[in-house]
């Protein structure tokens, strides 16, 4: 899958263009010409066909912008989000050649310049998969005034998939498995100096992916630095190299990473049929006046 490109910065007719476009959304539905227009929590979705076969999947963002908050400890903004949907790639590209023609295509995108920020995306196999991508940064760039693009790319990688298909359908960790195996390793560093998305490169999202990995799973002073560090990114306060602040909590970093991408294995679900029947005989002991050892 060819990752969906986040983009910054327009030249000012193009932002002049993006605040008519949301303009004339916000007048109803009979002047902007979509058929189907619906509003789910911040998520404002216009879409050129019938969205009823896909409220499951638009509703889910709902979720992820509830796990992105509580995961990042991040607070939730009121700021709407619009998305933009296709029926078909052909009606997709047409209408982004129209209004973005400086745009490179890629099969979804993120825009924000200003104004609220917007995704679009077609019902490709990967429209999930696209939505929840797009919408990840549209989430961290709503809650925060800045964010670096590594982590930006990295959590938008992480969050993509829904969390019961996160850790069976990953590309990423085979792979960083294997650059270990020939001498590889993520550099955290290279990341921080990219800072332009045409520089980032497919092993770059995929290690931005990793450190991601390490920072929710792998150490609890490794994420506690990361919330301390978006913290002060929230409230305008600049928190220098990432790096360096984890470096200063966990000197080894570099090992501990590659130990929690060769070794780390997801916490095992109970099986709830097992689980139920373990409550019902604990409490049938302690009804019958037994004592558990």
């Amino acid at each position: 899958m060819h990752p969906p490109i986040f983009l910054r910065t327009f030249h000012a007719l193009l932002g002049c263009l993006l605040l008519v476009i949301i303009g004339n959304h916000a007048q109803g539905q009979n002047r902007t010409g979509w058929p189907d227009e619906r509003k789910i929590g911040p998520f404002v979705f216009h879409a050129n066909f019938r969205m009823d076969n896909y409220l499951p999947v638009l509703q889910r963002l709902e979720g992820l912008g509830k796990e992105v908050s509580q995961r990042l400890k991040l607070k939730r903004s009121q700021e709407p989000i619009h998305l933009f949907l296709f029926a078909t790639r052909g009606t997709y590209q047409r209408y982004m050649k129209l209004h973005f023609p400086k745009v490179p295509m890629r099969k979804a995108l993120y825009i924000k310049n200003g104004g609220p920020g917007m995704v679009f995306a077609y019902l490709s196999n990967d429209f999930e998969v696209d939505l929840r991508h797009e919408t990840t940064h549209a989430l961290l760039h709503t809650a925060l005034p800045m964010v670096p693009l590594w982590l930006d790319e990295g959590l938008a990688e992480y969050f993509e998939l829904p969390p019961a298909r996160r850790e069976k359908e990953s590309v990423y960790r085979s792979k960083v498995q294997w650059n270990y195996r020939l001498g590889f390793a993520p550099n955290l560093g290279t990341l921080e100096k990219l800072c332009g998305t045409a520089q980032m490169k497919e092993h770059h999202y995929r290690d931005s992916w990793a450190w991601v990995h390490y920072l929710l799973h792998g150490s609890s002073v490794a994420g506690r630095e990361l919330e301390n560090y978006l913290s002060d990114i929230a409230k305008r306060t600049p928190p220098g190299q990432f790096r360096d602040r984890l470096k200063q909590r966990i000197p080894n970093v570099e090992d501990r990473l590659k130990n929690h991408m060769m070794n780390w294995q997801p916490p095992r679900v109970a099986n709830t049929d097992t689980a139920s029947a373990l409550t019902k005989a604990k409490k049938s002991v302690s009804q019958a006046g037994f004592h558990q050892p």
